[in-house]
C-alpha cells in the first residue's frame, strides 16, 4: 500500500515494523474521520458514526511466503484534539 502520493488532511496514519517469534511484520493504520463520503442511508444505518479504520498486516515467517491480512473497523469514537 503506498499512500505517500496523496494523504487526506482528515487522516491518520501509523505504521510500524518488527520482529516477533522468528516472524518479520509490517502493518499500517489508516484512521478517517470524516465520514460524509459514504452514503447517507449507510451513515444513517450505524448511528453515532464517527469513523472509519482500516488495517493491514503483512507478516513474513522464515521458510514461508508473505502473508497479508486486512481488517476494517467502524467506530462511534470521536476524533481526538490536538
Amino acid at each position: 500500500m503506498n499512500l505517500t502520493k496523496s494523504t487526506p488532511k482528515n487522516w491518520i496514519i501509523h505504521t510500524e515494523e518488527g520482529k516477533n517469534r522468528g516472524r518479520l511484520g509490517k502493518g499500517v493504520t489508516i484512521v478517517c474521520h470524516t465520514v460524509n463520503w459514504m452514503d447517507s442511508k449507510i451513515r444513517a444505518a450505524w448511528k453515532g458514526l464517527e469513523s472509519v479504520t482500516l488495517e493491514e498486516c503483512q507478516v513474513l515467517e522464515k521458510g514461508k511466503e508473505c502473508r497479508s491480512e486486512i481488517y476494517y473497523y467502524i467506530s462511534s469514537l470521536k476524533k481526538p484534539k490536538a
